[in-house]
C-alpha cells in the first residue's frame, strides 16, 4: 500500500466523521436509520475502510441494511453477511492525533439470542444457511445440493463489537491488531468484554506514547 493511497484513505475516513459528527471528538447514534446512514457513508468507496470482527480477523465494510431478523442489520464485509443486533454506533476521534489516522467507528453489538440450529456454540457466533428470509439451517447446507435455490451463507454476532478504522491506518497496518483486542480477544483473555471506553483509553494511550517520542 502506497503512501498516498495510505493518506487518502486517512482523508475519506475522516471526511465521512465531520460530515456526520461536525468537529466533535466524539459522536454516538443509536436509531438504526442513523447507523445505516452513517456505515453507508463509511463504505460508499471500496477499500477505503476496514472493520475488524469482534473476536479477531477483518473485511472491509462495502454496506449495510435493516435484516430480515427484527432488530438486526446486515453487514456486507467484502461479500460476506453478517447478522447483528445494534446497540449504538459511535466515533472516536483524538485532540492529539493531527493525521487522523487513529479515529473509528465502533458498532456496539446487543445480545442475540442464538438460532437454536446448533445445540452447543464453541464461539460468540454461528455461521448458517439463510434458506428463506429469516429462516436458518446448518452451514453445510449451502454446499448440498438439496440447497434450495436463493439460499444464502450469513453469519449471526451474538455479542461483542466491531471497530472500522481507515484503510491506511497503523491501526490497519499492525497485524496484531486482527486478534480482536477491541472486544473479545487478547485483551480478555481472562477477563471479560473490552468495553468501548477501555478500548477508546487503550487508542488514546497510544496516540500520546507516539507523539511522546516526537
Amino acid at each position: 500500500m502506497s503512501k498516498d493511497f495510505s493518506e487518502e484513505t486517512i482523508r475519506y475516513f475522516n471526511d465521512v466523521a465531520k460530515r456526520h459528527a461536525n468537529t466533535a471528538l466524539r459522536a454516538e447514534w443509536v436509531e438504526e436509520r442513523d447507523v445505516l446512514k452513517v456505515l453507508n457513508d463509511i463504505g460508499a468507496t471500496p477499500h477505503r475502510n476496514h472493520a475488524f470482527f469482534p473476536s479477531g480477523g477483518g473485511l472491509d465494510l462495502t454496506s449495510a441494511r435493516a435484516s430480515h431478523e427484527r432488530g438486526c442489520v446486515e453487514l456486507d464485509l467484502q461479500g460476506l453477511i453478517n447478522v447483528a443486533k445494534v446497540q449504538s454506533l459511535q466515533m472516536e476521534r483524538f485532540a492529539g492525533d493531527l493525521s487522523g489516522e487513529w479515529t473509528y467507528f465502533r458498532l456496539n453489538l446487543a445480545p442475540l439470542a442464538p438460532s437454536g440450529i446448533y445445540p452447543d456454540l464453541t464461539f460468540p457466533f454461528e455461521e448458517l444457511t439463510e434458506v428463506r428470509a429469516g429462516e436458518y439451517d446448518e452451514r453445510s447446507l449451502s454446499e448440498s445440493p438439496e440447497c434450495p435455490p436463493g439460499a444464502r451463507v450469513v453469519t449471526r454476532w451474538l455479542k461483542g463489537a466491531f471497530v472500522i478504522f481507515a484503510k491506511g491506518s497503523t491501526y490497519n497496518h499492525t497485524s496484531a491488531t486482527y486478534d480482536g483486542r477491541h472486544s473479545l480477544g487478547s485483551l480478555t483473555r481472562e477477563g471479560p468484554e473490552v468495553s468501548a471506553e477501555a478500548f477508546r483509553r487503550h487508542i488514546e494511550d497510544v496516540v500520546r506514547s507516539r507523539n511522546s517520542r516526537q
